[in-house]
């Protein structure tokens, strides 16, 4: 008997159904050890940049959350709270002092004294509220809705500050600034010259080095999670993937909008002209440091510190030479400390490009970073709703060098193809070497260093 052709294609369709199966189980399976490991990977990062922090810093860290976890069981985050004892003691002895010399001024009979002392008084006055709210400002910042809402990308020097100034903190020094240190041109932590009457505390730095700052500045630059522009970030990016799966769909070319992405990124972060607005600088911070940006765990800071190779950064140039002094030189180093970058070397390099805090942190590198890292992931959707394949893209990207001058050569030919004597490449022109009869043809260049043979695929 012959088995039924019909029989014959269900069980065909089975096999293959079946194959599907497993090859998909097995996809997902090595998806998700790939995933695991990353995990325990970034989990020994973290502990790793720790473990490069001074000492002094990471006592201070843990004294600062005692004093946070302190005021948590106060009744302080329901709005029931006094000054701390520094500032009434400080206060206490600014009245006494306001009352001795308006004591003096009365036995004087000294008319032009009053309108002086009075309005001292009523400037102290003022002060104790304003230090009251900026007390509140603080609780709603780290205690709003039971967690912090500050940014990840906010100074955790200016936090450690903040906290020593705003908590019942018994090392906390509260003082004025005196005749002879205005004289002397004495200046604050932030380089401003303190003023007469003005108070300030006197805290200990990540260092453990005591310094001064005004009792109103404690929360400077402190800003919290901006959720709107996060949310106006990645409706902009489905945005530009949708019209690609569109454009794909209805089988049409469309060129990548790059003017489009360019002035997203240019109106969220700014220019390094110097025409950037503080605003725009906590957004650099912001899209840094903080998850909440992408909603998926991922942020620009693990980007850095998991990306394979260091001296060939997809997103912008880093300039060793100006870092000279961030590490001695260590295992394998001749002359400089990044001849042979290793694992301590790329941790105290990410820290000084991502951390704020950081001697050699400089918000221009990572401006530069953070606007290309969030491009290339609107142009990720918009390449990868095209239907295109996201690896070879990717692997451009990490071989980027070698293909300028791949790209060199296709665009000299079109140029001498048009017989121009010169052409823009990446906005430096160049020759096209007219006196030359053999120019490369632009059909297929580019291909050798990414077929299946080239070592690098």
């Amino acid at each position: 008997m012959k088995k039924s052709p019909l029989k014959q294609i269900q069980n065909q369709d089975q096999a293959k159904q079946k194959q599907h199966q497993e090859e998909g189980m097995m996809k997902a399976g090595m998806s998700l050890l790939e995933e695991n490991q990353r995990r325990k990977s970034w989990e020994k990062t973290q502990l790793d940049v720790k473990a490069i922090e001074p000492d002094s810093m990471i006592l201070r860290k843990e004294i600062d959350k005692e004093l946070r976890n302190s005021l948590k069981h106060t009744g302080a985050l329901k709005g029931n709270f006094g000054l701390p004892a520094a500032y009434t003691r400080a206060y206490q002895y600014q009245v006494k002092l306001y009352q001795e010399l308006t004591y003096e001024a009365l036995i004087n009979n000294d008319q032009q004294q009053y309108p002086t002392l009075k309005a001292r008084i009523t400037a102290l006055a003022g002060t104790v509220q304003a230090v009251k709210d900026k007390i509140s400002e603080f609780i709603e910042d780290h205690f709003g809705g039971d967690k912090s809402r500050l940014s990840r990308g906010v100074s955790q020097q200016q936090i450690s500050f903040a906290t020593q100034m705003y908590c019942d903190n018994p090392d906390l020094v509260i003082t004025y600034a005196s005749p002879a240190d205005i004289l002397l041109n004495q200046t604050d932590y932030y380089g401003n010259l303190v003023k007469a009457d003005q108070q300030y505390a006197i805290v200990k730095d990540f260092y453990d080095n005591p310094v001064l700052i005004n009792v109103l500045d404690g929360n400077k630059d402190c800003f919290i999670l901006n959720t709107i522009k996060c949310t106006e970030y990645m409706q902009f990016v489905n945005e530009i993937g949708k019209e690609a799966k569109e454009a794909a769909k209805q089988k049409t070319a469309r060129k990548m909008p790059f003017e489009r992405i360019n002035y997203k990124m240019d109106s969220f972060f700014g220019y390094n002209d110097g025409t950037a607005t503080p605003e725009q600088d906590q957004l650099v911070l912001m899209f840094a440091h903080d998850d909440g940006v992408l909603q998926d765990h991922n942020t620009f800071k693990r980007h850095l510190y998991e990306h394979p190779n260091l001296k060939n950064l997809n997103y912008g140039g880093f300039d060793f030479e100006n870092m000279e002094a961030i590490s001695d030189l260590g295992p394998g180093d001749k002359n400089y400390w990044h001849d042979n970058i290793d694992d301590f070397d790329r941790l105290k390099m990410l820290d000084a490009i991502c951390n704020q805090d950081n001697p050699f942190f400089d918000i221009k590198l990572l401006r530069t970073l953070v606007k290309e890292y969030y491009t290339i992931i609107a142009e990720n959707a918009w390449w990868k709703s095209m239907g295109y394949d996201q690896g070879r893209l990717d692997l451009m990207r990490l071989k980027q060098k070698e293909l300028a001058k791949q790209r060199l050569k296709i665009k000299k030919a079109e140029a001498s193809a048009e017989k121009r004597e010169s052409f823009l490449f990446d906005g430096k022109v160049q020759k096209t070497d007219a006196k030359s009869k053999e120019e490369p043809k632009a059909q297929g260049l580019g291909k050798d260093i990414l077929n299946e043979e080239n070592p690098i695929k």
